[in-house]
C-alpha cells in the first residue's frame, strides 16, 4: 500500500494515516468544510470497524518498528 503515513504525538500515541485525496470543487481547487474551513479529504483505502482497524494499526506500527529495528 502506498502513500500511507506514520505520526506520532509529544504523548507517544501512534498511527498509520491512510491513503487519502482531495476532493476537489468545479475549478479543481481543494473544498473545504464550510464549518471548520477544514480541508476535505476522501478515503483512498478504508478499514471498516473498529476492532479491524485497531488490530490494522497495531499490525503496520510493529512492522514499521522491525523495519526501523526498534523493539
Amino acid at each position: 500500500m502506498r502513500d500511507c503515513s506514520v505520526h506520532e504525538r509529544p504523548d507517544g500515541k501512534r498511527w498509520v494515516g491512510l491513503p487519502a485525496k482531495p476532493v476537489l470543487d468545479s475549478e479543481g481547487r481543494h473544498r473545504k468544510d464550510p464549518a471548520t474551513d477544514k480541508a476535505l479529504w476522501l478515503p483512498v483505502v478504508e478499514i471498516r470497524g473498529k476492532s479491524e482497524r485497531e488490530r490494522f494499526q497495531r499490525a503496520a506500527l510493529a512492522a514499521i518498528d522491525k523495519l526501523r529495528g526498534k523493539p
